[in-house]
């Protein structure tokens, strides 16, 4: 054979793994991660095999989050009856998504810049979504201009208890202030003032 000196394609055919064959359902039930109802309850939010799924009365079941090869966790947050939040780590980091509760559309990214292992998000009554890291950090996120603002940052340890007043207008939790005990803290608007109680 005479080298021409010019560079040709070569039509290459590789046998597949098998990834175009049909779709194949697979059972979740020993795999549940996490859950949450509807304000209704008359559907299911359950975080399994690092997806989320809806479990609905009425329509079909649906694979919600579809990032594949992301690993979708956190127990849901409910927003509002048509949308809930949850963290993935589709971008590289954990980050905050929002997803239709019908699944019509992908998920939408809340955050961004996220360093650590978040924790579920924990909605507020004002499109406000609260998320603690491992780091010690509390951090709150409003949906209008998904300005994150931390509210505290730990000098010894996670904060795993808070909770959101029923109107959204105050963030409680504790934090240990001692090496031998904890304070209870109130955060409210503006949310970077706090005050011990």
């Amino acid at each position: 054979m005479r080298k021409s000196g010019k560079a040709t394609p070569i039509s290459i055919t590789v046998p597949d793994d098998g990834l175009a064959r049909r779709p194949s359902r697979i059972s979740v039930a020993n795999n549940i991660e996490s859950y949450d109802l509807s304000q209704r309850r008359a559907r299911a939010f359950l975080g399994a095999r690092r997806y989320f799924y809806r479990a609905d009365r009425k329509r079909p079941d649906a694979h919600l989050t579809h990032s594949s090869g992301a690993h979708d966790n956190g127990r849901p947050g409910r927003l509002t009856a048509r949308r809930f939040a949850f963290i993935s780590d589709l971008s590289g980091e954990e980050e905050l998504y929002l997803v239709p509760q019908d699944g019509s559309k992908p998920p939408q990214q809340i955050t961004s810049g996220g360093s650590a292992m978040r924790y579920q998000p924990m909605v507020s009554g004002r499109q406000t979504h609260r998320l603690g890291d491992k780091d010690g950090k509390i951090q709150v996120v409003t949906l209008a201009d998904r300005k994150l603002i931390e509210i505290v940052d730990s000098p010894r340890g996670q904060i795993r208890d808070y909770a959101w007043s029923p109107r959204g207008a105050f963030l409680a939790f504790s934090m240990a202030a001692t090496e031998s005990g904890c304070r209870m803290f109130i955060s409210g608007a503006p949310p970077r003032t706090s005050c011990t109680a």
